[in-house]
């Protein structure tokens, strides 16, 4: 009983330490992702102006 407790809390202080970190790394990917997408909209968007001139 007394070593299934101790893994409960292992597990409990384990996932609290992971998500903050998980959440933090889950905002820098999807930053990351924008930060791309944006780039290649512009990119696409200023290669069909050119092309239109």
């Amino acid at each position: 009983m007394q070593k299934r407790r101790m893994y409960k809390r292992c597990v409990l202080k384990y996932y609290v330490y992971m998500l903050p970190v998980s959440y933090f790394y889950g905002i820098l990917i999807a930053s990351e992702k924008v930060k791309n997408n944006s780039l290649e909209f512009w990119v696409i968007r200023s290669i069909n102006v050119l092309n239109a001139l």
